[in-house]
């Protein structure tokens, strides 16, 4: 039954964001949810959860709002824990491409950073994790006029997505692609 139900609630949450029903009839699901319910619903919620800021932040802060508190919640449960950082991180992204002063895009990066580290660090080998992190880190490095650290980031990046390749590789018995 919670695989249902986590199937159901993505395909509410879908047919909102594709407009077909008003995103305040799944903002009510929302409201109701209990994020101490069965595990295999909770490790599908997050990533279900994270679609809210990305289509609604700027419309809908209500429901926005309330993903993030669930999302929060749930980066306290072993079982939704790693891609509720992942999508706190993305949304503290998200924020910082709209903020009105680098000040709060360094603190939104941050923030971010500090979601995907630890999002890494409950999952080893989360390489998209380390990616977003490295991101986080050459921004910060950019404004802050640190040519070395952005430097250095680069090698970081570069080693995290030849992990994934490798990775990529290994379980699809598929050869890496050469890069540009």
């Amino acid at each position: 039954m919670p695989l249902l139900a986590a199937a159901r609630l993505e395909g509410a949450v879908r047919l909102a964001v594709s407009k077909m029903v008003s995103p305040i009839k799944v903002w009510g699901t929302l409201e109701e949810l209990d994020t101490h319910g069965p595990e295999d619903f909770l490790e599908r919620l997050p990533r279900i959860l994270g679609l809210a800021p990305d289509c609604w932040s700027q419309d809908e802060q209500v429901i926005t709002e309330t993903a993030r508190t669930l999302l929060t919640q749930l980066a306290g449960d072993e079982a939704g824990d790693v891609d509720a950082f992942v999508e706190l991180g993305c949304d503290h992204l998200r924020s910082a491409l709209s903020a009105r002063s680098l000040d709060k895009v360094g603190e939104h990066v941050t923030t971010a950073r500090q979601r995907f580290n630890a999002a890494d660090a409950a999952e080893e080998a989360r390489h998209d994790t380390q990616a977003y992190a490295a991101y986080c880190d050459a921004v910060l490095g950019f404004t802050a006029g640190d040519a070395t650290a952005v430097a250095a980031v680069a090698t970081r990046l570069e080693a995290a997505l030849h992990r994934r390749d490798a990775g990529h590789c290994y379980s699809t018995g598929t050869a890496p692609r050469d890069r540009l």
